[in-house]
């Protein structure tokens, strides 16, 4: 069990040197005493960067931090793991005992520490805890200058038995200012140095293949995307570059939390990855908002069940913090992105997602994308665009009809939404329960951006500006190499997506 454990840890610690943003990086501490004895308890934690046994997080750092937001606080999670067999010339005899402690207990009158639960004893094989998440605040100064939080130290004593040697680790974290890591840096000519982009928790919609299977599902929230810009003054030329290495930088591995779908009575948990690189060519004007450029996908596709289509995190609601309920990190330290009902999933059809809780296993397909992202009109003209068998399974009818049912299970500015949560766009006239794609002779799959000027106005020296656009595309989707994905989606053939997004520009 903990050899493949520490596979994944390994594979995590390996992802988040590379950017990762599925997980921020744990690995197995080993926290002092004799090394003969090292093995009864280790912590699990972030890379340790003061000694063996202490971590400073940069407030925001995707390495420790798990928010990974620059907000004043860090989120550190912590773990821990009895009965360890990687510690050379340590081999632990059954673990009967353990108490895990930390000082201080609160940081404030209003803010404990929260304290990693071990696993429970006697233990004779490796066994993990599930991850506290301690919150870190930095301390103010004299003219609002950010100082490093109060240090917390974790205490842990480990009792063998029958020999009653004790084990005694410490781990020590603490949070301080961030002084450039996982951040854009400045744009040498003095405009924006980021746009950071925040999917919404509503308007969103994604469609794939012609067979209607897999249209009109909604994009969980809080998925984010980042702009390393240059180009654009603060005062002359509003329109922004994307400096493409240090973007996909900041960016890493994962475009949002798992997104958890049931087509046709299968449960599928699809995993964004972003390409290497996975933003390319995007300009961004500051004057009117306008963003626009290529991303680059690898959706993979997990096979699972009905009782539990994707991990859960145990935060309620989004920006909680919990743990993760299965898959690669479970146990581990999450944040909810958003909570989504899954439409044909069994028992709790409440979904709590989050980039930290990806799923375990193989993907049985893996459908590489390239999607062409604007906050204009895009388009794809029928018949029968990027290679599909069909236009759309309408049947003997035509995909003209406004949906309704399942298709349209509420609306939101008088537009139709799905049960799976993505708008309705079109449905088939013998089924207007069936989304389709109208890509008939002289038809076009069409979906339709939008943005609006952020504010301060451009030429204002105020920063960050405020604003938000709408991301749409129409795209290819090559065959995945399962047959399976391709006969249940319709692949090849057309995509669409509509992406709402709050927007921030940042010197």
């Amino acid at each position: 069990m903990i050899r493949s454990l520490r596979v994944q840890l390994l594979f995590l610690a390996a992802a988040s040197i590379a950017g990762s943003r599925i997980a921020v990086a744990q690995v197995l501490i080993p926290g002092g005493g004799a090394a003969t004895s090292d093995c009864y308890g280790e912590w699990l934690s972030s890379m340790p960067n003061r000694g063996a046994t202490g971590i400073d997080c940069q407030d925001g750092d995707p390495a420790c931090d798990l928010d990974r937001t620059v907000n004043g606080t860090c989120l550190i999670a912590a773990g821990v793991c009895l009965h360890m067999d990687n510690v050379p010339r340590c081999t632990a005899p059954a673990i009967r005992a353990v108490t895990v402690r930390a000082t201080p207990r609160r940081l404030r009158k209003d803010l404990s520490v929260a304290v990693p639960r071990a696993p429970a004893v006697p233990v004779s094989a490796a066994t993990c805890g599930p991850d506290a998440v301690i919150t870190l605040p930095l301390r103010s100064r004299r003219r609002g200058r950010q100082q490093p939080s109060k240090a917390v130290t974790l205490h842990m004593v480990t009792v063998a038995s029958g020999s009653l040697r004790k084990d005694e680790d410490r781990l020590r974290v603490r949070c301080v200012p961030n002084t450039g890591a996982g951040l854009c840096g400045a744009n040498p000519a003095g405009g924006p140095g980021e746009l950071r982009m925040v999917g919404q928790v509503s308007g969103s919609d994604l469609d794939i293949g012609w067979t209607g299977a897999a249209q009109g599902f909604g994009i969980v929230a809080n998925a984010s995307a980042r702009l390393c810009l240059e180009s654009c003054g603060s005062t002359t030329n509003s329109l922004c570059t994307e400096r493409d290495a240090e973007t996909n930088g900041v960016n890493g591995d994962a475009f949002g939390a798992p997104l958890p779908l049931v087509g046709a009575g299968v449960p599928i948990c699809v995993l964004n990855r972003l390409g290497t690189p996975g933003l390319t060519g995007f300009t961004a004007d500051i004057a009117t908002g306008a963003v626009g450029g290529t991303m680059a996908l690898a959706a993979q596709a997990f096979r699972t069940s009905l009782a539990q289509v994707c991990p859960r995190c145990s935060g309620s609601s989004p920006g909680d913090v919990g743990v993760c309920d299965s898959g690669l990190r479970q146990g581990r330290g999450c944040i909810t992105a958003g909570v989504v009902d899954v439409a044909g999933a069994q028992g709790n059809p409440a979904y709590a997602l989050s980039a930290d809780c990806p799923p375990g296993g193989e993907p049985f397909g893996t459908v590489h994308l390239e999607v062409p992202l604007t906050t204009a009109t895009a388009a794809l003209p029928g018949p029968r665009p990027c290679g599909a068998a069909e236009d759309d399974a309408c049947a003997g009818g035509t995909c003209t009809a406004a949906c309704t049912g399942a298709a349209c299970a509420s609306t939101i500015d008088g537009q139709c939404v799905d049960a799976k949560g993505g708008l309705s766009q079109v449905c088939c006239s013998d089924d207007p329960q069936q989304p389709c794609f109208p890509t008939g002779t002289g038809a076009s799959l069409t979906r339709i951006g939008d943005a609006t000027a952020p504010a301060p106005p451009f030429g204002d020296p105020t920063y960050p500006k405020i604003g938000r656009l709408t991301l749409a595309g129409a795209f290819c989707v090559p065959a995945s190499r399962s047959t399976f994905v391709d006969v249940l989606v319709g692949l090849p053939g057309p995509a669409a997506i509509v992406l709402p997004m709050a927007t921030a520009w940042v010197r």
